[in-house]
């Protein structure tokens, strides 16, 4: 199964750059639905500031782990893995690749590409929901990156995602470990 979208969003490709790459770890300040990051300490991919991420997420009460796979600064090119116990048993694996193109100072053609390998015969069965679930998302997770990396505020969506129950629960929940 593979998502892909490719979206010109009025931000720098550095700033976009700067807040996936190398502010990697601090996703949760960014996206809906993450609710707290953290890094996973280590030696990342061709000069990656870590090896991935812990997300605890709208997607189950399992963090994502994720693991950077490739990571290119000059390019401006990143890909993680990413894996929960909260995946059903189907999911094998899921990519998410990301490429920030110049188009000029201020704006950025953002191109993201998810790509997920599902177990037979569930690759028939639930591959088109949820590439439909992926694709209605995905717009969205690129706007509030986007806005971020612009103002250096949360979006309007990530505010009112912290804002819930569930959020609020779910950081009181995880302690953070110090850098």
């Amino acid at each position: 199964m593979i998502v892909e979208l490719s979206k010109t969003v009025d931000a720098p490709a550095s700033a976009l750059w700067r807040v996936m790459g190398e502010e990697y770890a601090d996703i949760a300040n960014v996206v809906s639905g993450v609710y707290v990051s953290q890094a996973r300490p280590g030696a990342g991919v061709n000069g990656a500031p870590i090896e991935g991420r812990v997300c605890h997420t709208s997607l189950g009460k399992h963090p994502l782990i994720e693991t950077i796979k490739v990571y290119d600064p000059d390019a401006r090119k990143l890909s993680y893995d990413a894996n929960s116990k909260s995946f059903p048993a189907f999911v094998k694996s899921l990519v998410n690749n990301w490429e920030f193109r110049e188009i000029n100072e201020a704006k950025t053609e953002v191109r993201m590409r998810l790509e997920g390998d599902l177990s037979f015969p569930f690759n028939y069965l639930m591959a088109s929901m949820m590439k439909w679930r992926f694709a209605k998302i995905m717009p969205g997770v690129i706007d509030e990156l986007a806005h971020y990396a612009r103002t250096g505020q949360k979006h309007p969506g990530k505010i009112a995602s912290d804002a819930t129950r569930k959020a609020q629960k779910s950081r009181a929940a995880v302690i953070i470990a110090p850098a």
